[in-house]
């Protein structure tokens, strides 16, 4: 998980489309890194995804 990826050493974290919004605010909560989600479509809610 992006937990174990910073201790390592990570510098970012990317996400896929499908990664739901929960888990990316979740992460941003843990991490001091970087998250990074691809997109798919321009319809998609990029304001959920902050």
């Amino acid at each position: 998980m992006a937990i174990h990826a910073e201790f390592q050493g990570a510098l970012g974290v990317v996400l896929n489309k499908p990664t739901p919004n929960s888990l990316i605010t979740m992460l941003k909560e843990k991490i001091d890194i970087p998250v990074t989600v691809t997109v798919v479509s321009d319809k998609e809610d990029f304001k959920g995804r902050f």
